[in-house]
């Protein structure tokens, strides 16, 4: 009976554990980010982040066209920066 006992007990422990670190991993996906500092007590700390700040990676590059006495010309334009790239080149 003591083993039995034991059994549900450890289960229940685990489900327990289990659930709150994915309910966390939830929150974290909500919220913000999920950041571990330590402590003066030499424990980590377990805090959320929420920076709603979108931060683009990369610019927004495209070819943009033009025709000149029958000739199709192209050039690159960084649409990020609203500035031109390299020179008029045919295509």
């Amino acid at each position: 009976m003591k083993s039995i006992i034991r059994k549900v007990s450890v289960s229940l422990i685990g489900l327990v554990i289990s659930s709150s670190l994915l309910s966390a991993g939830a929150l974290a996906k909500e919220t913000g980010c999920l950041r571990f500092r330590p402590d003066s007590s030499a424990n980590a700390v377990m805090t959320v982040e929420t920076d709603k700040a979108i931060v683009p990676y990369a610019d927004i590059i495209d070819w943009r066209y033009k025709l000149v006495d029958g000739k199709l010309y192209k050039r690159l334009y960084n649409y990020s920066k609203q500035e031109w790239i390299g020179e008029w080149e045919p295509c």
